[in-house]
């Protein structure tokens, strides 16, 4: 498959939780990897959530400053509950045309009682050949029961960038069998 093939939805938890370190490096982590699809000509939105979701970028938009600014504007939006339902809900991907779909959450993994309706939408999804990464970032080993046990747990919010890129090279790199 060509780089042309592929679509990512990226969502992030801005709920308070998040505030801080969470944030910042999630934001950055967020600014590298649009900057490399962008420059890939890979398709994107960028949406957060906390008790509603936001898209900041939508499929088919151009990213520019306007969008770049409001995603740097996540690291003071941290303020409301965690509804990663909600977020999943406000994810488009199903609707791209990209034969290789990438959904990318990060959250605190703070996820209350939605454990169970968060695995319906990620394990539908998958059923439809989405590929889902879900970081969890200085959480519970709850994340780890996300995403049919896919759910990555970030201990160190340095590592976020690292795990990202090589999640990447997982989800876009196939395996190649004998």
């Amino acid at each position: 498959d060509t780089i042309k093939t592929f679509t990512f939805s990226i969502l992030v938890d801005i709920s308070g939780s998040m505030a801080g370190d969470r944030i910042i490096h999630s934001a950055r982590t967020i600014v590298m990897l649009t900057e490399v699809l962008a420059r890939l000509g890979m398709d994107f939105e960028i949406g957060v959530y906390g008790d509603n979701h936001k898209t900041l970028k939508q499929f088919d938009d151009p990213y520019k400053d306007k969008e770049k600014t409001r995603l740097a504007g996540i690291v003071k939006q941290c303020n409301s509950g965690t509804s990663i339902t909600t977020g999943l809900k406000g994810i488009k991907i199903l609707k791209q045309p990209e034969k290789n779909k990438v959904v990318i959450v990060l959250t605190d993994g703070e996820i209350g009682g939605e454990l169970h309706e968060a695995n319906d939408f990620l394990s539908k999804w998958n059923k439809k050949g989405v590929r889902t990464a879900v970081l969890g970032i200085h959480c519970s080993d709850t994340i780890k029961n996300l995403d049919g046990g896919m759910g990555y747990r970030v201990d160190r919010v340095s590592d976020i960038p690292k795990i990202i890129f090589d999640l990447l090279n997982k989800l876009i790199i196939p395996t190649k069998t004998p």
